[in-house]
């Protein structure tokens, strides 16, 4: 009998049964290393706050420049006036 990932994947054991007119036996279940136990999908919770800490460092990095410039701190850069 020949057992294919395909048709057996999701069979967690494996037993051996006997039967014959005088009696009948059954095997100790063994693993079938082709059974994969199904992962439950991850929460989305791990990229949502990625995407918020990403967002406030722009912001921050961007109200640190406008303050730089305002107050003439930006190291290279002379401020034009008009």
């Amino acid at each position: 009998m020949p057992i294919t990932k395909k048709e057996h994947g999701h069979v967690k054991n494996f037993i051996c049964k006997m039967n014959n007119p005088v009696s009948e036996e059954v095997s100790e279940p063994r693993p079938n290393i082709l059974y994969k136990k199904e992962e439950p999908a991850g929460s989305p919770t791990g990229g949502i706050v990625g995407v918020i800490i990403v967002v406030l460092l722009v912001v921050a990095a961007g109200i640190g420049c406008f303050w730089a410039w305002k107050h003439d701190k930006l190291p290279c850069v002379k401020r034009s006036t008009i």
